[in-house]
């Protein structure tokens, strides 16, 4: 059997990504390593230019509220990031994003 290896595939050996959580339907999601940073480099520069996006999108959108005139502002969540009709109207990658910061919330209080 001739398998292709793919680039998450190639992620995951390399130690750059590894498996975080299953989502709610039962599918891998993923988070990236600091080794990432160093083996790719572009890779890591666009994610980084996304995940600033998206942050700015939840602000805009009232889902987290932050001081962005601050160099390294705290975020912190208001209650439509608890409000699960506002979530569900939210594009898959967002939502996803929104539960990363939920988690990391969480895991440093």
């Amino acid at each position: 059997m001739d398998e292709k290896i793919t680039k998450i595939d190639e992620l995951i050996l390399s130690g750059a990504m590894e498996v975080d959580s299953l989502s709610s339907s039962g599918d891998f999601l993923y988070r990236f390593t600091d080794k990432l940073k160093d083996l790719e480099p572009d890779l890591y520069k666009d994610i980084i230019k996304k995940m600033y996006q998206e942050v700015l999108y939840l602000w805009e959108t009232g889902f987290i509220s932050m001081n962005i005139s601050e160099e390294n502002p705290v975020i912190s969540l208001t209650h439509k990031a608890y409000d699960q009709k506002s979530i569900d109207a939210l594009p898959d990658f967002t939502r996803a994003n929104l539960f990363f910061i939920i988690k990391s919330i969480e895991e440093h209080s």
